[in-house]
């Protein structure tokens, strides 16, 4: 397949991503008016974290269309920067996906985006080089909706002023992120994938902060309502789009060949579309669908919502730019046992027993949201071994659920805010063991040595 025919193969793929979100948005709503209404109810929403745009849509189908059009909007901007879909184009794309469920829509995304291609155009880079980064830094669109609908200011003022308003800090942050965002990766050192989470979280400290600082705070602002009940029918959308995903790797690939990379491996930070090719990597991505989606099978009492959505398809993106089933496996087990001892803890301090709150807590919406995230931590797999990846998804899993109202609830990425500040406490412990030889010999020893893959020339990429 030569390079145009090649180019317009992975752009087809993600197109027909698009065309079938939207197909299954008007399948579970037929009704046009209604979705046209949903979908400004999400525009109009402050859309803080963890909003479930299945509910604020007023219709699941909302929200499907919601996600479809802006992995088409996501798309048509790659096209103009000539932005090849390379590992972190595609993780940026399926993080865009996943957050049509619960946070972004076709308003709050734009200004972070311009911000960003404003702040490469200042640093003199070409557009493409960028364009990914972009749309991670649409992390802080909770920021543009707050400010367009969410705060004090709405009760003396109309959306003549708001949205300006909102649209000029908007891309003031997404500058602010294009610049942070080179410089973010030394403090963890590649142990975490979500770079730009972490210089969303530090921006978004600071516009909540300054807000709180002149009297715009503002409070959770959160419904509270998440869809439940639907677990057969969203979890049939993800069967199905998952087995897109391995049938288009097969096709593309023209069989299973190669897949064997990513069934016994961990990476650091690596571009498996360029390492391995698109059709490896979409087979990669279906099978950690299959994956996520039995996790929620087997947990009792676990709901796929939006938020739960927006987890799976994002570590669904990101295993096409460093996430493998073997990989994400130990942090999964850390933010798992995490859950489970904590709720359990919990049960016994407040009188009850140990067991029934840990299963509940388990199950809850905000660990199942933790553990699909925790896949970001595949480089702490390879980096430092599988005890310091669970030991990772342990305090993961204390962190994740405290941490949010430092941004105001603001940074969409409260997870990938959350393990970026975790990787960064981790490098220099691993150093600190190292210089107790006796220790560290001994924590290397359940580690086991860092692995090395054979022929593999490994591409890092900021993300």
């Amino acid at each position: 397949m030569n390079g145009q025919k090649e180019v317009r193969a992975h752009y087809l793929v993600f197109f027909i991503l698009g065309l079938l979100s939207i197909g299954i948005g008007i399948l579970l709503c037929p009704d046009f008016t209604q979705i046209r209404a949903g979908l400004l109810h999400m525009i109009l929403h402050p859309s803080l974290l963890s909003t479930d745009y299945m509910v604020v849509g007023q219709c699941m189908g909302a929200s499907f269309v919601n996600a479809g059009l802006l992995v088409w909007a996501t798309l048509l901007v790659y096209r103009w920067a000539q932005a090849k879909l390379q590992g972190l184009q595609v993780a940026a794309l399926m993080m865009v996906f996943g957050y049509g469920f619960f946070g972004k829509n076709l308003f709050n995304v734009w200004p972070l985006v311009i911000g960003v291609m404003l702040a490469s155009r200042h640093a003199g880079r070409n557009p493409r080089e960028d364009v990914a980064l972009a749309f991670f830094a649409a992390s802080l669109s909770p920021l543009v909706s707050v400010l367009a609908v969410g705060t004090p200011l709405m009760i003396h003022a109309s959306l003549w002023i708001t949205v300006p308003i909102s649209v000029a800090a908007g891309i003031l942050g997404g500058f602010l992120i294009g610049r942070f965002s080179a410089y973010v990766r030394r403090l963890h050192h590649g142990a975490s994938l979500y770079n730009g989470a972490l210089s969303s979280g530090m921006v978004g400290i600071l516009a909540n902060f300054l807000l709180i600082s002149v009297g715009l705070g503002h409070d959770r602002l959160l419904d509270n309502t998440f869809i439940s009940g639907e677990n057969l029918t969203l979890g049939l959308i993800v069967f199905g789009l998952s087995l897109y995903f391995i049938l288009a790797g097969l096709i593309l690939n023209k069989g299973f060949r190669g897949l064997h990379y990513f069934l016994g491996r961990s990476f650091s930070s690596i571009d498996f579309v360029y390492q391995f090719s698109l059709g490896k990597t979409l087979m990669n991505m279906g099978l950690v669908g299959l994956f996520c989606l039995l996790y929620v099978v087997l947990i009792p009492g676990a709901q796929l919502n939006g938020p739960v959505y927006g987890g799976l398809f994002t570590i669904v993106g990101f295993a096409a730019h460093g996430v493998t089933l073997p990989a994400m496996l130990p942090a999964a087990v850390g933010v798992s046992l995490g859950a489970f001892f904590t709720g359990g803890i919990s049960g016994v301090l407040t009188g009850g027993d140990f067991l029934g709150p840990a299963i509940e807590k388990l199950g809850s919406r905000d660990m199942l949201v933790a553990w699909m995230f925790v896949g970001g931590f595949s480089p702490m797999t390879k980096k430092y071994g599988v005890t310091a990846a669970i030991l990772a998804g342990f305090l993961h899993s204390i962190t994740v659920t405290n941490i949010a109202p430092l941004h105001g609830w603001m940074v969409g990425y409260n997870n990938g805010f959350s393990m970026g500040l975790i990787a960064m406490l981790f490098f220099p412990m691993i150093e600190m063991m190292s210089k107790r030889d006796y220790f560290y010999k001994i924590f290397k020893g359940f580690l086991g040595k860092e692995q090395t893959e054979q022929g593999v020339l490994e591409k890092n990429i900021p993300s």
